[in-house]
């Protein structure tokens, strides 16, 4: 989670390319890990990959690359927020 957090962060600062490379890993890792995770699996990743029933986030970043790559994660950070949530019910 917290490469994530960073790569959005990072993602903020348009004077800087979009974190688009490293991102799309992260995303892929974090795929990869609910997928193979006893427990979890491919209906985790669907969910992961779902924004709905999330709170509607909006961006001050007027680059759209650099938008579109920091909500991709946000809404993804929020999503394993709410993952670790239910885990510890």
């Amino acid at each position: 989670m917290d490469r994530g957090r960073e790569l959005a962060d990072l993602a903020a600062k348009q004077d800087l390319p979009p974190p688009e490379t490293e991102g799309n890993k992260w995303l892929q890792d974090l795929t990869q890990f609910l997928d193979n995770t006893d427990g979890l699996g491919p209906a985790y990743v669907a969910r992961l990959n779902n924004s709905n029933g999330l709170p509607v986030m909006h961006s001050s970043i007027i680059s759209e690359p650099h938008r579109k790559i920091s909500l991709g994660l946000r809404f993804r950070l929020a999503r394993l927020e709410q993952f670790l949530q239910e885990m510890a019910n």
